[in-house]
């Protein structure tokens, strides 16, 4: 029965490790909330640059 035990649990924590990578994963999404409005601020400044560059891409 121990060894029944043992094999039920491999496979249970593998299912632990599942839902952890999903969790880093949302992490990241949170992350990028915040990270959003400080790029927001960087992006702000090569924005103007980038946009007209991109506006002269689209034209060429």
């Amino acid at each position: 029965m121990t060894s029944s035990d043992k094999n039920a649990q491999a496979p249970k924590a593998a299912s632990a490790p599942k839902p952890a990578t999903p969790s880093p994963a949302t992490e990241k999404v949170s992350g990028a909330g915040p990270a959003l409005s400080e790029h927001s601020k960087d992006a702000k400044a090569p924005k103007g640059g980038r946009q007209p560059g991109a506006y002269v891409k689209d034209r060429s």
